[in-house]
């Protein structure tokens, strides 16, 4: 078979459609990865149905002391009474008698108002949580919850926790230990990644209920947050995933040459911190930009790149949604016509004709015997 001589044109094209193969190929590993989050990706949360209402421990039940001034009571007559009213910008409401103020307040530049305060936790090997819980009474002296009031809070705690899912760090925590860089990358890149984040990161097969660090409860007696916190180790391949950094980190490192192109692939993620996609999606844009500039600028309708150029942007569009199995079936039907479809323009068009006429006349030679 001769192959027809190569104009520098066709090598340029042809050196610009392997670099656009070889840059599908890690995509197509990221889409594949993602499809495999359920099987691969360990269950890491740690759920507050776990403990009961009786394991449920009280470990502290004291008491909150408040300063106050009295340059910020108030005085009203009522009914023949004096009343007094007190507010401030902590949120310290109260109202005394006479007899408290004569008491507690009066000749006094300074005073001080209690609020009972008490804390329930549980611990297990998967996790723990911490309920921190303040009275809305306020007295003069100090106080703490009774049996009653501890045995309603408990109960309480329990049933606003059995329906809840927990992670190991909060955005909060992550913003700390991994966004407070000055590197440009990290700059350029934060509010997209956050802005993944908060519509995304939570819905993995594992956070589909929203995994949190903490929530806030509330009866009539008192207010109060509930913090949890998973204890769970990640496992090797956990690192995979964009939500890697809300648990800990694996302590297995990839050192194959398998594992170093899994871990590449996985951040090129849209929602993967300190990643390549920002750097990888420029890349390949400017390998896209050629083709895309071919197809409009060539006059001859049968010359133009239609079908690359609308394959590789539903890539993208893939690649930023992100949509799997559609990403990786577009990124296959590329490669294929980057390869086999037979327009004059493709740099292996000659090497395709030629070898399909030679296919041709080996076949009827076949025939004729």
């Amino acid at each position: 078979m001769e192959l027809k001589k190569l104009d520098m044109d066709d090598i340029k094209r042809r050196i610009l459609y392997g670099l656009i193969i070889l840059s599908l190929l890690p995509l197509i590993t990221m889409f594949y990865i993602n499809l495999k989050q359920d099987k691969w990706e360990t269950d890491r949360n740690f759920y507050g149905k776990e403990s009961s209402e009786d394991q449920l421990k009280i470990t502290q039940n004291t008491y909150q002391k408040y300063e106050c001034s009295s340059k910020k009571i108030t005085k009203k007559k009522e009914l023949g009474n004096m009343r007094y009213y007190y507010r401030d910008k902590n949120h310290i409401n109260f109202e005394a008698n006479e007899e408290e103020y004569n008491k507690y307040i009066k000749d006094s530049d300074i005073f001080y108002v209690y609020k009972p305060k008490c804390q329930i936790s549980y611990h297990s090997d998967n996790g723990k949580l911490t309920a921190d819980f303040t009275g809305k009474k306020i007295s003069f002296e100090p106080g703490t919850f009774n049996s009653a009031e501890l045995r309603s809070i408990t109960k309480l705690v329990h049933q606003k926790s059995r329906s809840k899912i927990f992670s190991t760090y909060s955005i909060s925590d992550v913003n700390k230990r991994y966004l407070n860089s000055n590197n440009i990358a990290i700059i350029i890149g934060r509010s997209l990644i956050w802005k993944f984040f908060d519509s995304s990161i939570y819905n993995h097969p594992y956070n589909s209920k929203g995994a949190i660090t903490n929530f806030r409860i509330s009866s009539k007696s008192g207010n109060g947050t509930v913090h949890g916190k998973s204890l769970i180790k990640s496992e090797k391949y956990d690192r995979l995933y964009h939500d890697f950094v809300f648990y800990q980190m694996p302590k297995a490192k990839f050192t194959s040459v398998k594992d170093r192109w899994l871990l590449f692939s996985a951040e090129l993620g849209a929602g993967y911190l300190h990643g390549y996609y920002i750097i990888y999606f420029i890349f390949f844009a400017i390998l896209w930009l050629p083709i895309c500039l071919d197809q409009f600028l060539t006059v001859d309708s049968a010359t133009k790149n239609t079908v690359i150029c609308f394959e590789q942007m539903f890539v993208i569009v893939a690649w930023i949604g992100p949509f799997n199995r559609i990403g990786i079936i577009l990124s296959i039907i590329t490669i294929l016509c980057l390869l086999f479809f037979p327009y004059k323009r493709n740099p292996f068009y000659d090497l395709q004709k030629d070898g399909i006429d030679m296919m041709e006349k080996d076949f009827g030679s076949f025939l004729d015997k």
